[in-house]
């Protein structure tokens, strides 16, 4: 067991997330995502085998919700999620499969930067009695869920299935992924909800399939790698109504899926530096610019 402040708990947190091989519990009342966060987050962004478990406190009594709405829309373009939230959550804890970090900092920008925390590590592999603790944590992690109301989930169903074609040639492997959505979140932010819903797309577990799929620059969702048709259908439907503005600054990089900070849009949807190989990975493909 080890004693925190607030000069190691940042990096503590990132390392709980990054070292994650299976389950990453968030249990937070507050998120407003650092980017030192959001970076370590979209490493295993486009991993089916990680699954990412998120609790934050709901807010009944009034409009503004406790997660931003930019993180939300983040954070659904993970493959594997859940969020709950919780309107008596004040615990702030962050564990993997192998550590638990219990602290009194909220997953929030400010409380990264401006405050004094403190915070207590707990490792599984440690001593009887830290395992112990180890354990007593994750089941209350696992209370609190229980406890919850599930307000979005994006999971995958795994089958082997015979790839013909085109497909053949995206995929090396004959895995096919059936992604099922449950949302009840989106209404909130008085957006178009996507409802309960099934889709399905080419296995694409790691950063070295970047270039078989491409991101959505609004939303950040895996689409069809196309520069000329950047946008999901919900965006897109969203940007139309909008006015069609081809320089409206965006969120995502088509290509990379990194946040572009506002230097994509629809007429600019590929982050510069990404643009040559862009072109690289789609020269054999029939998309012309």
């Amino acid at each position: 067991m080890e004693f925190l402040d607030e000069n190691k708990l940042n990096s503590k947190i990132a390392d709980i997330l990054a070292d994650a091989t299976e389950n990453v519990y968030i249990i937070t009342p507050y998120i407003r995502l650092h980017s030192r966060i959001h970076d370590t987050l979209i490493e295993f962004r486009d991993q089916y085998n990680i699954r990412l478990h998120i609790v934050y406190r709901s807010n009944p009594k009034g409009k503004k919700q406790n997660l931003t709405r930019e993180d939300f829309e983040f954070l659904k373009s993970f493959n594997n999620i859940v969020i709950y939230s919780n309107d008596r959550l004040h615990a702030k804890i962050y564990a993997n499969d192998s550590e638990v970090l219990v602290t009194s900092m909220n997953l929030y920008k400010y409380s990264h930067d401006n405050n004094i925390e403190v915070g207590m590590v707990m490792s599984k592999n440690a001593n009887d009695e830290e395992r112990r603790n180890y354990d007593q944590a994750i089941h209350l992690i696992q209370r609190i869920q229980n406890t919850s109301v599930k307000e979005y989930e994006q999971f995958p169903e795994i089958t082997k299935v015979p790839k013909k074609g085109l497909l053949k040639y995206l995929t090396k492997s004959d895995i096919q992924i059936n992604y099922k959505v449950t949302d009840h979140l989106t209404s909130k932010y008085s957006i178009p909800a996507t409802g309960n819903q099934i889709y399905t797309r080419p296995d694409l577990p790691n950063r070295s399939n970047i270039s078989k799929s491409g991101y959505c620059i609004r939303t950040g969702k895996r689409i069809q790698l196309n520069h000329k048709r950047p946008f999901d259908f919900g965006a897109f439907a969203e940007w139309k109504k909008e006015g069609m503005k081809e320089e409206a600054p965006e969120k995502f990089c088509h290509f990379s899926g990194n946040l572009s900070q506002g230097k994509t849009s629809k007429k600019q949807p590929i982050l510069r530096n990404y643009w040559n190989e862009y072109r690289k990975v789609t020269e054999n493909l029939s998309i012309k610019g």
